[in-house]
């Protein structure tokens, strides 16, 4: 399956509706995902890191009046499944208000990826770390944003071509079994 139908899988799927609140939401969310029992602890505390921080971003950056968000644990492919999407601003949008440069939507959420802030005071490096995480758990990282999407793994990081999308959508593929411990967890937040 390729990335874009996995966006448009996981976009297709029942979605929760999140207009504030969305801490409730999501422990409500993770409280479905771990009825089974099969997730280890420190998934769950991936998971919570993960959307905390795009739904911080959201919260903060896209001027968005729809949030969904998804997570669900896929036994049959063994995947942990989360899905961010909002109708805000985007990424380059936020980049150019922010830096006022002429860059092109690529550059930009690279910028973003590489943990270049827009917040100043040593906050803003959200996507660098989820990137990392994903890297090191041997997921799968989709980012489209105003029309262009970006595939990330251990092994690479590609840009694909997607149709203009509103706001950012943020899929993030990880195994259920993930092969991190608690440590190797908090030293990748510690930078």
């Amino acid at each position: 399956m390729n990335s874009e139908e996995i966006i448009t899988q996981i976009q297709n799927k029942t979605t929760y509706q999140l207009l504030s609140k969305i801490d409730k939401e999501l422990q409500d969310n993770l409280n479905k995902i771990n009825s089974t029992g099969s997730l280890l602890p420190i998934a769950k505390e991936i998971i919570i890191y993960i959307l905390s921080e795009l739904g911080d971003n959201i919260e903060q950056h896209s001027h968005s009046s729809k949030i969904q968000l998804f997570s669900e644990i896929e036994n049959s492919a063994k995947q942990i499944i989360i899905f961010v999407s909002d109708n805000g601003i985007g990424i380059p949008k936020l980049f150019h208000k922010h830096f006022k440069e002429n860059n092109n939507n690529w550059e930009e959420i690279k910028k973003a990826l590489s943990g270049i802030s827009t917040k100043g005071d040593g906050r803003g490096y959200g996507l660098r770390t989820i990137k990392k995480i994903v890297e090191y758990c041997e997921g799968k990282m989709i980012i489209v944003s105003n029309g262009f999407g970006y595939t990330i793994d251990s092994k690479s990081a590609e840009k694909i071509k997607i149709s203009d999308t509103n706001g950012t959508k943020v899929a993030i593929i990880l195994p259920n079994k993930l092969k991190i411990t608690p440590k190797e967890f908090y030293k990748i937040l510690e930078g």
